[in-house]
């Protein structure tokens, strides 16, 4: 995981594999999907993000509830939530909303 980002992750009722696949889609897409965005505006060794995951398995069905929030001290949140079948899609497709927004 990237030095100047922190994670806060919630994931309520996920198997430990799904965990770990979920911690792997986003840390995947924090340095692929975010990496100019980072760079950009990460540069300074005291600048620190926050990226918030909660993620909860719905007890009606097999799909999952979440919301990611990427903070970044000076800049206006970016927030996604839905509900998925597949919680790594979520996590892949709120990556791809933050990078639409800051396009």
């Amino acid at each position: 995981m990237l030095h100047n980002i922190k994670y806060q992750t919630h994931l309520v009722d996920l198997t430990e594999v799904m965990k770990e696949e979920v911690n792997k889609a986003i840390e995947y897409n924090v340095t692929h999907k975010m990496d100019s965005y980072r760079k950009k505006h990460l540069q300074h060794p005291d600048s620190e993000a926050l990226i918030k995951t909660d993620i909860r398995k719905n007890s009606h069905g097999n799909n999952y509830s979440g919301k990611i929030e990427v903070s970044i001290p000076g800049k206006a949140s970016l927030i996604h939530e839905s509900n998925y079948d597949n919680v790594v899609d979520f996590v892949h497709n709120s990556f791809k909303h933050f990078k639409e927004q800051i396009s």
